[in-house]
């Protein structure tokens, strides 16, 4: 498989970091202080198909919560 790289940033045009996740499990946590990204997916062999299969989890506070 070739990219599925995670750009991390504090903005779209300001990439602080670049991370792959490689083994089984992998996890990246990211709070909505920053942008997260993910480079399109592809396979290295001609005429095969590469998956990325992932579980995306989103916390939220509720409005009338204190920060």
């Amino acid at each position: 498989m070739l990219g599925g790289d995670n750009l991390i940033a504090p903005n779209p045009k300001n990439i602080e970091r670049v991370l792959r996740l490689e083994t089984l499990f992998d996890t990246l946590v990211v709070n909505h202080d920053k942008y997260h990204a993910v480079t399109p997916v592809g396979c290295r062999k001609p005429g095969k198909t590469a998956v990325r299969d992932i579980i995306l989890v989103t916390f939220q506070r509720n409005e009338g919560e204190a920060a």
